[in-house]
């Protein structure tokens, strides 16, 4: 039940927030429209990942699309707020501490609970674009012994 709890949550948000997202377009209808060229694009820091901003709520909140070069690999990590999202491009995945990658396809979703352990890879197919939602600020903090991934 948590699981499809999350799962409803999630697409709600991106349902929600996608009128939201920087660039889009309010008809006379009222429908509010984008397309994927018109996101803009910028670099996160310390990370060779870009996002297009979306929504933005109280205490840091937000949906954003991330944008992960094929072949990326985060390795062991944390957040500090519990990340949501759903695979829009590309092949992407996050693993439990020691387990292996199993990047998953376009309509794909998976949440990891703050403070757990993972890491995280696009595969080497395409770049992936991932539609990412998370209650609190982003973050991401190396597990001990493990780097940022670098630029």
């Amino acid at each position: 039940m948590k699981l499809s709890l999350r799962l409803h949550l999630c697409l709600s948000i991106v349902v929600f927030s996608v009128p939201l997202i920087v660039g889009a377009e309010e008809t006379k209808a009222g429908i509010v429209r984008y397309a994927p060229a018109e996101l803009k694009w910028h670099a996160l820091p310390d990370v060779p990942v870009m996002q297009a901003d979306g929504w933005r709520g109280a205490g840091g909140a937000h949906c954003d699309f991330q944008k992960f070069p094929r072949g990326f690999s985060a390795p062991l990590h944390t957040h500090s707020a519990d990340v949501s999202s759903v695979v829009v491009a590309g092949h992407f995945g996050s693993a439990a501490e020691g387990a292996a990658e199993k990047p998953l396809g376009p309509g794909s979703y998976q949440s990891i609970p703050a403070e757990f352990k993972h890491t995280t890879k696009c595969g080497a197919d395409a770049d992936c674009i991932v539609f990412v939602c998370q209650p609190g600020p982003f973050d991401l903090k190396p597990a001990a012994g493990a780097s940022t991934p670098k630029k």
